[in-house]
Parts: structure tokens; C-alpha cells; sequence
């Protein structure tokens, strides 16, 4: 499976997997499936309206019948803009085959890039070349791209079957011997941004990943915020990362107090000369 290497902006490297064009098909294929399902419950609906059983509607049935057979193409590129938006770039069919809509930088998608892609979708669809042309382009292009994706300048990511989780696990409680809650003043806070947060939670809930890979981008992650905040990180990395993005969250909502400041724990000062 081709890779993609993701450069974060604190110099991070993330390595994200393309989608290939047999899970993309078969993802359209679902959504497909959902969208027809729903356009033969309105038509029939419609159907039914114009009957003789209801005369009275018969010219609104006739009327939404008209709509309908002139709006199918409409309403798969609505489906593909509405759960492009509200799912960060992921239809049902997507979902279920764990693919997520990127940029091509392999960061999130705009809402620019996917109403774009989206609006661009039924020439990939219906043109046929014989193929239809989204299957060629994602066979010739080397990040299987369609031409909405060309146009938008995004790609399809293999995630992992399954949305990721919105937020890591909660933190369980560290033994006698483990690192507690990590030494930062509630101060450093204010260097903690929410692009900073983001990237914390996505290597926390990236279960997809090798152990040894999270534990390397933990790594380099604490070493980067180690040189940033002006602290040293001790203890397993991972968890020394879940500690830092709770510390993070604390000072989201505003709950960082003196019980969280002045602990024992995974970070500590450097050393003074």
C-alpha cells in the first residue's frame, strides 16, 4: 500500500497510507447502495401520492415525481458534500470501509476542497471512457487521485476500518512507582494551542499504527514540546504524551489549578547550571 509522509508544522512526521482503488470503489459502491435506497423511498412515495387513491395530490405527486427524476445526480452530490462537512471528510460508505477524505498534503480537507470534489463528482461517475473516468484516474494517477480530487487537490487516506475515536482513552491512574501528573506550571498553558492539541490526540488515537511507530512520533512529539515548554520528559512515552494533551485540555476548558501544577511526575525543569 502506497504511503504518504506528513510533515506537521512542529516538524513531526506522519506516515498516512493512500486508499487504493478497490476500497474507493467499494466504498462508492455502498454509498451508492444507501443513496438509491433512499431515492426509491421517495419515488415511491411520490408514486403513491399521484395514485388514483389520492386525486386530490395527484399534481403534487406528479410534481415531486418530476423533481426526483431530475434531481438523483443533485442529490448524490449533496450526499457527498453534507457527509463530507459534518463527518471530516468521510461518508457512510467511507466509514465503513475506513477511508477519510485529506488534502493533498494529507492534512484535513477544507470545506472548499470537498464541495469542490463533490461538485466535480458525476463527470468521474458518468463519463465513460469506456471506463468510467474516476476508475481510470485512480488506476493511472500514483495517489490513485479521480478528477475531483485533481481539481480539489485531495486523496483519499486508509484509516483503518471504523471511524478513529474523537479522543484518547481516559488516563488511568499511575501507580506508586509510575510517573504521575507531569510538572507544568498552569503559565505554560498559554503555549499550547489547539493545532498543538490536534496533533497530540492524533497520535493517541492512532491505534492503527505499529506499537513501535506511535511510541517513535510519541517520542518526537515530546521532544519537540520538551524544547518548547522548557521541560524534560521521563517515564513511558506514551503516556508521558496522554498526560501532556489532558494537561492541554485542562487548559482548554480552564481547570488547570494548583492540584495539577506542582506534581511529581513524567516532566520536570531542566537542570539548573
Amino acid at each position: 500500500m502506497t504511503s504518504l509522509i506528513v510533515e506537521t508544522a512542529e516538524g513531526i512526521q506522519l506516515r498516512r497510507s493512500l486508499a487504493g482503488a478497490g476500497s474507493r470503489l467499494a466504498a462508492g459502491l455502498l454509498d451508492g447502495i444507501l443513496v438509491a435506497a433512499g431515492f426509491l423511498s421517495l419515488v415511491l412515495g411520490a408514486v403513491l401520492l399521484a395514485g388514483d387513491g389520492f386525486a386530490i395530490l395527484n399534481g403534487i405527486g406528479g410534481f415531486i415525481l418530476g423533481l426526483l427524476a431530475g434531481g438523483l445526480v443533485g442529490g448524490l452530490v449533496l450526499y457527498q458534500i453534507v457527509f463530507g462537512l459534518i463527518w471530516d471528510g468521510q461518508t457512510p460508505g467511507k466509514r465503513l470501509m475506513g477511508l477519510c477524505l485529506a488534502a493533498a498534503d494529507g492534512h484535513p480537507a477544507s470545506a472548499l476542497q470537498v464541495v469542490i470534489r463533490s461538485l466535480v463528482w458525476p463527470v468521474d461517475a458518468f463519463f465513460f471512457v469506456p471506463a468510467p473516468l474516476g476508475v481510470i484516474l485512480m488506476a493511472a494517477t500514483p495517489r490513485s487521485q479521480r478528477l475531483g480530487d485533481l481539481a480539489a487537490g485531495t486523496l483519499v487516506l486508509a484509516e483503518g476500518r471504523g471511524a478513529r475515536p474523537a479522543e484518547p482513552p481516559p488516563l488511568a491512574p499511575s501507580g506508586d512507582d509510575g510517573p504521575g501528573a507531569l510538572l507544568l506550571s498552569p503559565g505554560l498553558a498559554a503555549r499550547l494551542a489547539g493545532e498543538d492539541r490536534a496533533l497530540l490526540r492524533d497520535i493517541l488515537v492512532r491505534r492503527d499504527l505499529p506499537s513501535t511507530e506511535r511510541v517513535g512520533l510519541a517520542r518526537a512529539a515530546l521532544g519537540h514540546y520538551g524544547e518548547r515548554l522548557g521541560v524534560e520528559f521521563g517515564g513511558e512515552p506514551l503516556r508521558a504524551l496522554a498526560e501532556l494533551y489532558s494537561f492541554a485540555e485542562d487548559a482548554r476548558r480552564g481547570d488547570i489549578g494548583a492540584g495539577r501544577a506542582g506534581q511529581s511526575g513524567g516532566a520536570s525543569p531542566p537542570p539548573r547550571n
